[in-house]
């Protein structure tokens, strides 16, 4: 379910960032990781610390 969808990260400015991970099935835990810092930019702190409903936290950490 997770793979080849982008998730959507809302800040309080009102801007979204778009988080793509990784279409690959095999990719590690590790590789999203990446995927989201590199998408995020300066406000990686940020998305790593988001709680994401209804999906495990350990994806980002």
């Amino acid at each position: 379910m997770l793979f080849g969808y982008g998730l959507n990260f809302a800040i309080e400015s009102g801007n979204v960032l778009h988080v793509r991970l990784r279409p690959s099935a095999e990719a590690a835990m590790s590789s999203y990781r990446n995927e989201a810092e590199v998408e995020c930019g300066d406000y990686v702190k940020w998305c790593r610390k988001v709680s994401l409903r209804g999906w495990p936290p350990s994806i980002f950490w």
